[in-house]
Protein backbone atom coordinates (compact mmCIF):
# COMPACT_ATOMS: atom_id res chain seq x y z
CA UNK A 1 0.00 0.00 0.00
CA UNK A 2 2.69 2.35 1.06
CA UNK A 3 4.43 1.79 -2.45
CA UNK A 4 0.99 1.88 -4.51
CA UNK A 5 -0.01 5.33 -2.90
CA UNK A 6 3.67 6.76 -3.73
CA UNK A 7 4.65 7.78 0.05
CA UNK A 8 7.99 6.76 -0.56
CA UNK A 9 8.59 9.16 -3.37
CA UNK A 10 6.26 11.45 -1.33
CA UNK A 11 8.80 11.32 1.54
CA UNK A 12 11.97 11.43 -1.01
CA UNK A 13 10.52 14.86 -2.17
CA UNK A 14 10.54 15.96 1.63
CA UNK A 15 13.98 15.08 2.38
CA UNK A 16 15.11 16.61 -0.95
CA UNK A 17 13.25 19.80 -0.08
CA UNK A 18 14.40 20.13 3.39
CA UNK A 19 18.19 19.15 1.94
CA UNK A 20 18.90 22.28 0.77
CA UNK A 21 21.80 23.32 -1.66
CA UNK A 22 24.98 21.28 -1.34
CA UNK A 23 25.36 18.42 1.53
CA UNK A 24 23.31 19.91 3.42
CA UNK A 25 21.54 17.15 5.31
CA UNK A 26 18.10 17.32 6.98
CA UNK A 27 17.90 17.35 11.04
CA UNK A 28 19.48 14.65 13.00
CA UNK A 29 15.74 13.16 13.91
CA UNK A 30 14.55 12.74 10.35
CA UNK A 31 17.74 11.73 8.48
CA UNK A 32 17.13 8.86 11.76
CA UNK A 33 13.64 8.41 10.64
CA UNK A 34 14.63 7.74 6.94
CA UNK A 35 17.80 5.71 7.47
CA UNK A 36 16.46 3.35 10.39
CA UNK A 37 12.81 3.48 11.25
CA UNK A 38 11.81 4.02 7.45
CA UNK A 39 13.86 1.72 6.09
CA UNK A 40 13.85 -1.08 8.48
CA UNK A 41 9.75 -1.02 8.06
CA UNK A 42 9.94 -1.30 4.27
CA UNK A 43 12.35 -3.95 4.14
CA UNK A 44 11.34 -6.01 7.09
CA UNK A 45 7.52 -6.01 6.73
CA UNK A 46 7.78 -6.73 2.63
CA UNK A 47 10.26 -9.25 3.28
CA UNK A 48 8.39 -10.93 5.98
CA UNK A 49 4.92 -11.16 4.18
CA UNK A 50 3.18 -14.47 5.00
CA UNK A 51 2.67 -15.16 1.11
CA UNK A 52 6.75 -14.70 0.84
CA UNK A 53 6.62 -13.12 -2.51
CA UNK A 54 8.97 -10.02 -1.69
CA UNK A 55 12.36 -10.33 -2.06
CA UNK A 56 14.71 -7.89 -0.86
CA UNK A 57 16.05 -7.32 -4.23
CA UNK A 58 12.46 -6.10 -4.99
CA UNK A 59 11.98 -4.06 -1.98
CA UNK A 60 15.50 -2.33 -2.90
CA UNK A 61 14.26 -1.96 -6.49
CA UNK A 62 10.71 -0.24 -5.80
CA UNK A 63 12.69 1.98 -3.18
CA UNK A 64 14.69 3.30 -5.67
CA UNK A 65 12.68 3.26 -8.51
CA UNK A 66 10.56 5.83 -5.79
CA UNK A 67 13.60 8.11 -5.40
CA UNK A 68 13.68 6.95 -1.83
CA UNK A 69 16.94 4.61 -1.70
CA UNK A 70 18.83 7.66 -2.81
CA UNK A 71 17.76 9.84 0.05
CA UNK A 72 18.36 6.70 2.51
CA UNK A 73 22.04 6.25 1.34
CA UNK A 74 22.45 9.97 2.06
CA UNK A 75 20.54 9.96 5.89
CA UNK A 76 22.85 6.50 6.74
CA UNK A 77 25.59 8.68 7.39
CA UNK A 78 24.66 10.35 10.23
CA UNK A 79 24.98 9.75 13.61
CA UNK A 80 21.73 7.97 15.15
CA UNK A 81 20.27 10.71 18.30
CA UNK A 82 22.14 9.43 21.04
CA UNK A 83 21.33 7.01 23.30
CA UNK A 84 19.58 5.05 20.40
CA UNK A 85 20.39 2.20 18.91
CA UNK A 86 20.96 1.91 15.13
CA UNK A 87 20.68 -1.04 12.89
CA UNK A 88 21.41 1.03 9.24
CA UNK A 89 24.54 -0.93 9.01
CA UNK A 90 22.63 -4.20 8.71
CA UNK A 91 20.87 -2.68 6.27
CA UNK A 92 23.48 -0.74 3.80
CA UNK A 93 25.06 -4.74 4.35
CA UNK A 94 21.93 -6.25 2.43
CA UNK A 95 22.90 -4.21 -0.46
CA UNK A 96 25.75 -6.67 -1.12
CA UNK A 97 23.05 -9.75 -1.09
CA UNK A 98 22.03 -8.24 -4.31
CA UNK A 99 24.80 -8.15 -6.86
CA UNK A 100 22.85 -8.15 -9.59
CA UNK A 101 20.86 -5.01 -8.41
CA UNK A 102 24.04 -3.15 -6.86
CA UNK A 103 25.91 -3.96 -11.01
CA UNK A 104 22.43 -2.09 -12.72
CA UNK A 105 21.81 0.39 -9.98
CA UNK A 106 24.84 1.47 -8.17
CA UNK A 107 26.93 2.39 -11.85
CA UNK A 108 28.52 5.75 -11.78
CA UNK A 109 26.05 8.35 -13.65
CA UNK A 110 23.22 6.44 -12.23
CA UNK A 111 21.77 8.70 -8.52
CA UNK A 112 22.44 5.69 -6.25
CA UNK A 113 25.86 5.26 -7.55
CA UNK A 114 26.65 9.11 -7.57
CA UNK A 115 26.19 9.48 -4.26
CA UNK A 116 27.94 5.82 -3.03
CA UNK A 117 30.55 7.80 -4.63
CA UNK A 118 30.17 11.29 -3.24
CA UNK A 119 29.65 9.90 0.11
CA UNK A 120 33.16 8.80 -0.21
CA UNK A 121 34.74 10.77 -1.51
CA UNK A 122 33.49 13.22 1.13
CA UNK A 123 31.36 15.50 -0.88
CA UNK A 124 28.03 13.98 0.54
CA UNK A 125 26.35 12.50 3.63
CA UNK A 126 27.53 13.44 7.06
CA UNK A 127 31.26 14.74 8.19
CA UNK A 128 31.26 13.13 11.03
CA UNK A 129 30.11 9.06 9.51
CA UNK A 130 30.92 6.51 11.36
CA UNK A 131 34.01 4.44 10.71
CA UNK A 132 32.22 1.21 10.16
CA UNK A 133 29.18 2.80 7.90
CA UNK A 134 32.08 4.17 5.59
CA UNK A 135 33.33 0.89 5.14
CA UNK A 136 30.27 -0.50 4.57
CA UNK A 137 29.75 2.33 1.73
CA UNK A 138 33.13 1.29 0.47
CA UNK A 139 32.24 -2.37 0.18
CA UNK A 140 29.12 -1.40 -1.94
CA UNK A 141 31.48 0.60 -4.34
CA UNK A 142 34.32 -2.46 -4.28
CA UNK A 143 31.30 -4.55 -5.42
CA UNK A 144 30.08 -2.10 -7.74
CA UNK A 145 33.64 -2.13 -9.44
CA UNK A 146 34.60 -5.12 -9.44
CA UNK A 147 30.94 -6.33 -11.30
CA UNK A 148 31.22 -3.07 -13.69
CA UNK A 149 35.12 -2.57 -13.77
CA UNK A 150 34.86 0.62 -16.07
CA UNK A 151 32.70 2.10 -13.74
CA UNK A 152 30.97 4.21 -16.69
CA UNK A 153 29.10 1.65 -18.77
CA UNK A 154 27.58 -1.74 -18.31
CA UNK A 155 29.70 -5.02 -18.37
CA UNK A 156 29.03 -7.26 -21.45
CA UNK A 157 25.87 -8.70 -21.13
CA UNK A 158 25.03 -12.61 -21.28
CA UNK A 159 22.14 -14.06 -22.79
CA UNK A 160 20.00 -15.91 -19.58
CA UNK A 161 19.00 -18.35 -21.69
CA UNK A 162 22.28 -19.62 -24.14
CA UNK A 163 24.73 -17.77 -22.01
CA UNK A 164 26.10 -15.43 -25.26
CA UNK A 165 27.52 -12.35 -24.53
CA UNK A 166 25.41 -9.70 -25.87
CA UNK A 167 25.95 -6.61 -27.40
CA UNK A 168 23.95 -3.79 -28.22
CA UNK A 169 21.01 -5.66 -29.62
CA UNK A 170 20.20 -6.64 -26.29
CA UNK A 171 17.02 -7.48 -25.24
CA UNK A 172 15.42 -6.91 -21.16
CA UNK A 173 12.66 -8.77 -19.92
CA UNK A 174 9.93 -5.82 -19.30
CA UNK A 175 8.57 -7.89 -16.32
CA UNK A 176 11.68 -8.06 -14.45
CA UNK A 177 13.76 -5.64 -16.23
CA UNK A 178 16.92 -7.67 -15.09
CA UNK A 179 17.05 -10.29 -17.20
CA UNK A 180 18.98 -10.20 -20.78
CA UNK A 181 18.82 -12.03 -23.87
CA UNK A 182 20.00 -12.07 -27.45
CA UNK A 183 16.58 -11.86 -28.84
CA UNK A 184 13.05 -12.94 -28.96
CA UNK A 185 13.87 -16.99 -29.12
CA UNK A 186 15.91 -17.15 -26.81
CA UNK A 187 13.69 -15.18 -24.02
CA UNK A 188 10.23 -17.49 -25.19
CA UNK A 189 12.61 -20.57 -24.67
CA UNK A 190 13.84 -19.46 -21.46
CA UNK A 191 10.12 -18.41 -20.05
CA UNK A 192 8.78 -21.58 -18.57
CA UNK A 193 12.20 -21.33 -15.93
CA UNK A 194 11.83 -17.70 -15.65
CA UNK A 195 8.58 -17.22 -15.12
CA UNK A 196 7.70 -17.39 -11.38
CA UNK A 197 11.47 -15.95 -10.69
CA UNK A 198 10.10 -12.85 -12.64
CA UNK A 199 6.46 -12.61 -10.82
CA UNK A 200 7.88 -12.95 -7.79
CA UNK A 201 10.52 -9.92 -8.27
CA UNK A 202 8.42 -7.51 -10.37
Amino acid sequence: FAFESDFFSALADMIKARKGGGRALPSQIICYCVAHQMMTNAVVTATSRFDNTWSKEKVFKKLETSGFLEQFLRCATAQAPQGVPSDVGELLLGLLDCPVFLSKTFKRCNPCGDVVTAIIDGTDGSRRIRPDIMKTFQSIASLRNALDPSGLSPMPSECAFCKEQVGSEIMTCSGCILTEYCGRECQKADWENHRQWCKDYS
